[in-house]
């Protein structure tokens, strides 16, 4: 059996271009998978986080591994949090694989 450490190492995959919306917002849609086995992640969320490390946006990955997230125009680091217990037994990794923050790769939103 695999431990949860091993298995939310995940590997996200930006689908669709960021796209504008009427409100100066944009969309920023993608895929969770597990970087050991390429299966999908199922539950949890995907927070973006600005440069200053604040959190901006959420969203919640759907049972097929998808998520949403709506910003304004900025840069973000995206971070992906499991739905497991016990909280501790799983490292938040970073856009795209990454559980090191001075290696993740910054998203431009513009």
């Amino acid at each position: 059996m695999k431990t949860a450490i091993k298995l939310f190492v995940a590997v996200f995959f930006i689908l669709a271009a960021v796209r504008l919306t009427e409100a100066q917002n944009y969309s920023l849609t993608g895929k969770v998978r597990y970087a050991d086995n390429n299966e999908i992640v199922t539950s949890g969320n995907v927070k973006a986080y600005g440069l200053s490390g604040i959190e901006i946006a959420e969203a919640n990955i759907t049972p097929e591994g998808d998520y949403i997230l709506w910003l304004h125009y900025t840069e973000v680091d995206l971070i992906g949090f499991p739905n497991i217990e016990p909280e501790e037994d799983y490292v938040p990794t970073g856009y795209p694989n990454q559980t090191n923050p001075s290696l993740f790769t910054h998203i431009a939103i513009n």
